[in-house]
């Protein structure tokens, strides 16, 4: 396998079938780690389906940054946005994401790992407590808005959930992989991008409010061309 490849990671089979076929991911087979996953391979792109949540994705990548090397790994996908500036089918990058639930609750509030002296917020990639991309410089071809993200083990529902995630992290979107993702990216020094379509506005879950169709659709055209780039600079 050359290690001039690209890995498109994404967390369900629906997330990336278009794109990835679209640019030659071709043929399949299961890696081996437990709760599942698949590798498409191509010829200058693989293509990483994880699993949902942070537990299957850093699972799932870590297998495979161990028996594979890639120039650039790009985690697609859609989210949730807390803001009317990104509606429905804008597409972002996530350049800043956050672990919002990782910690303990306590009789004084909610602690975090920083916060309970278990890690330092400053080490990287962290920068006060929040998981940074890496490096800088790949940022600047992607042409699109670039936004803080924050990663949950739940979709948030209550007012009270979100206003606390909201008014700790300042986010614009939610995911449920992505800072697991740019922190695995920074561990193995694998140069990373996070792109997602905004498919729903963070609130009272209400499906039928989601358009994740069109998230999907709009997520295609952008992803192809930075892939396209990418592969090209290689």
């Amino acid at each position: 396998m050359s290690p001039k490849k690209v890995l498109l990671v994404a967390a369900t089979v629906r997330e990336v079938e278009e794109i990835a076929s679209s640019l030659g991911c071709n043929g399949i087979h299961s890696i081996e780690f437990n709760g599942g996953g698949a590798l498409l391979q191509g010829e200058k792109l693989d293509c990483l389906v994880t699993g949902v949540g942070q537990f299957f994705t850093t699972l799932a990548l870590t297998e495979t940054f161990k028996q594979e090397s890639y120039a650039t790994a790009i985690q697609v996908g859609v989210g949730g946005s807390f803001s009317d500036e990104y509606p429905i089918g804008s597409v972002v990058s996530i350049v800043e994401d956050g672990f919002a639930d990782c910690g303990a609750e306590s009789l004084d509030g909610f602690l975090d790992l920083f916060e309970m002296a278990l890690w330092d917020p400053d080490k990287a990639p962290f920068s006060k407590g929040i998981v940074l991309q890496q490096p800088y410089a790949l940022r600047r071809m992607t042409g699109l808005p670039e936004v803080r993200g924050v990663t949950v083990n739940r979709t948030l529902s209550s007012p009270g959930s979100i206003n606390w995630v909201v008014e700790r992290f300042s986010p614009i979107a939610v995911s449920m992989e992505g800072a697991a993702f740019l922190y695995l990216c920074a561990y193995f020094g694998v140069p990373c991008l996070q792109i997602r379509a905004i498919s729903d506005r963070v609130g009272p879950r209400n499906k039928s409010a989601w358009d994740i169709p069109g998230a999907l659709k709009a997520l295609q055209k952008p992803v192809c061309g930075i892939i396209t780039r990418l592969i090209a600079l290689q």
